[in-house]
């Protein structure tokens, strides 16, 4: 292959790679829409948010942390994409 073939194959797949880089950008991922901010609780937050997403909260510090089980059952919170 000829220096100018191959600086032909170099700047097409460069080309290539710009053009789907532009359309898909970095920091959009198709699936956070399906989850974010949707309410959840202890006892539905699997169900609520699905398997790419969890359940937060805030604690009485301000803090954000992810529900668990022992978690208080009256607390609610949001899901978070966690992917």
């Amino acid at each position: 292959m000829t220096f100018t073939a191959k600086l032909a194959l170099v700047l097409m797949l460069t080309a290539t790679f710009m053009a789907l880089e532009a359309k898909t950008p970095h920091n959009e991922n198709p699936l956070y829409g399906s989850c974010k901010d949707r309410p959840c609780s202890r006892h539905n937050a699997s169900s609520a948010c699905g398997s790419d997403c969890e359940c937060f909260f805030k604690n009485k510090r301000g803090k954000v942390v992810r529900m668990n089980s022992k978690t208080n059952q009256n607390q609610t919170g949001l899901c978070k994409l966690v992917i």
